[in-house]
C-alpha cells in the first residue's frame, strides 16, 4: 500500500471536536483492510512512528509509544506521542504514592501503606485503579479545550515494573494519556488529537506519505563491549541456590533471570532497533515505549497477561520451551520432545493451574474455561507450551482487580511468590525494571490489553540491555536453562549482527 500526496484530502475531518479528528473514508478503509496483514501492519506502524518523530519532534520527545497486537485474526497497532496527562505510582518508605498529573498540575493523589507481609503490587494496582477511575470527573482539567461530551474511550499507554519487596522504585507504574495517537486495524486508520494540536500540524502527519523505507541510514556500528550479569560461573552458583530451595520444598518453581549488556560504538536509534526486532515472526505483541530515565523499551512478547473486552477476559500463560529446529524433521523432534517432557509439563502445569485458580476468584460463576490446553506457541527461534483461558468477569470487579489477582504470575517469579522473590533477591545481581512487568493499553471504558514484558530489551544511549529468564523446578539442569536464556535473547543478538553487517557493507 502507498500513502500518496493526496492522503489528506481522503480523510474526513470532524469540525465539532478535536477528539477522533481523522477517520479514513470507505475506499481508504478497504485498501487498508486488504493490506493490513500482520507483516504489513508491523511495517506501516513503525513508519508512522517515524513520521510522528519528523512532524511532532517536541511531542515525540515527551512520550513515544507503539503497541501492536499481531496475533489472531484482528491485528491492531497504536502509535502515540506527547504527554497530555500521566499516572505514576512510586514506591518509597513502605508507601505507594500515586499521582495523576496534567502538565505541572497535580490533579489527584493516593497514599497507600504497604504491609510487611505483602509484595508491593497489590497497593500499586489499587492506586492505579483509583486514579484511572477519577479520569472522567477530571476531564475538564485534562482536556480544557476539547469537546468533552464527544470524548470516547481515552487510551492510557504504559506499564509497571517488577517490584521486589522493601525496594524504593520511582515510576513503579506509569501510564500516559498521549496528545496524539494513530490506530491501525483491518477497518483502516484513525487519528486521535486528544491534545487539541493545531490542525496544520495534524494534517502534515498524513501529507506526502509514501511506502518508502523510512529506516535511518545505517551508521558504522560495532559491539565494543559485551557484559554478562551474572557471569556463567556466578549464574550456575545462583542456580544451585535455587535448586537447593526447590529440593527443600520451599518452592515449587522459581524463575531465575539474567542480563546481558551490548555496548555499541555509536548511539542506538530506538526506532531503528524496533524496526529490526519486529521482523521476527510468531509473537503476539510488539512494542516500543519510552518510560522515563532516558530508556526506551522494545520487545516482541509472545505472552498475553490480560485482555479485557467488555465483560470477557483472556490470558495465555507460557511455560516450557524448546528451540526451533534447523530442518522440518529437527523442528518436529524438538516439538515432540517438548510435548513429552515431564519436567516441562510440570513447569507448565504449575503456571497454568496457578493462573486458573487466581482468575476463578474474579470470574462469574463457572464461566472461566480453558479453551486451549498445552498448545504449542511457535516463534521463529523458540516454541513454548501455552494454555489459553477465557472467562466472564464478575460485575463487581474490573480489569485492575483481575491484574491484582494474577500478577505476578508463576511464569516470571515462581510459586509461592513471596518465598520465590526472597530467594531471587540474593540470586539476581541487577534490577529487572520493566522486564517481567506488564506493558500495554488501558482504556477509559475499562477494557485493557496487557502483554507480559518478556523477550524485551532497553535501549539506553550506546547500550542495548537484554534480559531473559527460565523456570526452575526440581530436576532442572543449570546449563540447559542457560542455553534457554540464550535462545530467548537471540532476536536481539540478531539485531546486533544486522547492525554490524550493514555497517560493514556501507564501509565497503
Amino acid at each position: 500500500m502507498s500513502f500518496r500526496a493526496d492522503t489528506t484530502s481522503r480523510l474526513r475531518f470532524q469540525e465539532s471536536t478535536n477528539i477522533e479528528t481523522m477517520t479514513s473514508p470507505q475506499e481508504g478503509a478497504g485498501a487498508l483492510q486488504r493490506t493490513h496483514t500482520v507483516d504489513n501492519l508491523s511495517r506501516h506502524a513503525w513508519r508512522w512512528l517515524q513520521r510522528l518523530r519528523e512532524v511532532m519532534p517536541s511531542e515525540f520527545g515527551e512520550f513515544t509509544c507503539c503497541f501492536q497486537r499481531v496475533d489472531g485474526a484482528s491485528p491492531e497497532a497504536w502509535i502515540a506521542v506527547g504527554r497530555l496527562a500521566e499516572i505514576t505510582c512510586d514506591v518509597r518508605d513502605g508507601t505507594v504514592v500515586g499521582q495523576l498529573t496534567a502538565g505541572s498540575r497535580l490533579l489527584s493523589k493516593q497514599l497507600l501503606s504497604i504491609e510487611d507481609s505483602e509484595l508491593p503490587y497489590v497497593k500499586v494496582f489499587s492506586a492505579l485503579a483509583s486514579l484511572l477511575r477519577t479520569e472522567r470527573a477530571l476531564l475538564p482539567a485534562i482536556l480544557p479545550s476539547s469537546g468533552i461530551a464527544n470524548v470516547r474511550n481515552l487510551r492510557w499507554f504504559g506499564g509497571w515494573k517488577y517490584l521486589p519487596r522493601s525496594t524504593e522504585v520511582s515510576k513503579a507504574a506509569c501510564f500516559t494519556l498521549p496528545k496524539f495517537a494513530i490506530r491501525l486495524d483491518a477497518n483502516g486508520l484513525q487519528g486521535f488529537n486528544w491534545g487539541a494540536l493545531p490542525r496544520d500540524v495534524t494534517h502534515r502527519v498524513f501529507d506526502n506519505i509514501s511506502s518508502r523505507d523510512l529506516r535511518s541510514s545505517a551508521r558504522r556500528q560495532n559491539v565494543v563491549d559485551d557484559r554478562l550479569h551474572p557471569s556463567h560461573e556466578d549464574y550456575c552458583r545462583a542456580a544451585q541456590t535455587v535448586l537447593d530451595a526447590l529440593s527443600r520444598k520451599e518452592c515449587e518453581k522459581i524463575v531465575l533471570s539474567r542480563k546481558r549488556i551490548l555496548e555499541f560504538s555509536q548511539p542506538l536509534d530506538p526506532i531503528d532497533v524496533f524496526s529490526r526486532i519486529i521482523e521476527q515472526k510468531g509473537h503476539a505483541f510488539q512494542y516500543l515505549m519510552t518510560l522515563g530515565d532516558g530508556e526506551t523499551w522494545v520487545g516482541i512478547s509472545p505472552e498475553l497477561l490480560l485482555r479485557r473486552s467488555g465483560p470477557w477476559i483472556e490470558t495465555r500463560p507460557l511455560a516450557g520451551s524448546r528451540r526451533r529446529g534447523k530442518s522440518v524433521a529437527d523442528d518436529a523432534n524438538e516439538r515432540q520432545s517438548l510435548l513429552t517432557s515431564e519436567k516441562d509439563s510440570r513447569e507448565h502445569e504449575i503456571a497454568a493451574s496457578h493462573m486458573f485458580r487466581r482468575l476463578q476468584s474474579v470470574c462469574e460463576g463457572d464461566t472461566l474455561k480453558v479453551v486451549g490446553d498445552r498448545n504449542i506457541a511457535q516463534l521463529t527461534y523458540i516454541q513454548h507450551l501455552a494454555t489459553e483461558m477465557t472467562g466472564r468477569l464478575d460485575p463487581a470487579y474490573d480489569a485492575v482487580d483481575a491484574l491484582t489477582c494474577i500478577y505476578p504470575p508463576a511464569t516470571i517469579l515462581g510459586k509461592p511468590e513471596a518465598r520465590a522473590e526472597q530467594i531471587l533477591r540474593s540470586c539476581e545481581p541487577f534490577q529487572r525494571s520493566f522486564f517481567t512487568g506488564g506493558l500495554g493499553v488501558m482504556s477509559s471504558n475499562g477494557d485493557c490489553e496487557i502483554a507480559l514484558c518478556i523477550r524485551s530489551a532497553s535501549v539506553n544511549g550506546h547500550e542495548l540491555h537484554l534480559y531473559a529468564g527460565s523456570g526452575y523446578v526440581e530436576g532442572s539442569v543449570p546449563n540447559d536453562e542457560w542455553r534457554e536464556t540464550e535462545t530467548k535473547m537471540q532476536p536481539f543478538l540478531d539485531v546486533a549482527v544486522s547492525l554490524r553487517r550493514e555497517s560493514n557493507e556501507q564501509v565497503a
